[in-house]
């Protein structure tokens, strides 16, 4: 399964979820896994901060 989580930082260094997701997408080799969740990452991020 590929999973992904966006954390943040405080000002004083402690580290917190902005969003953490579920499951996104089930697939049959850990690299394909990985590779999805850094585009759904770079997506999330784009509609928000873009």
């Amino acid at each position: 399964m590929a999973h992904a989580r966006i954390s943040a930082n405080r000002a004083d260094g402690s580290e917190y979820d902005v969003h953490l997701s579920g499951d996104l997408a089930g697939f049959e080799a850990r690299e394909d896994a990985i590779a999805y969740a850094k585009r759904w990452v770079q997506q999330w991020l784009d509609t928000r901060f873009g």
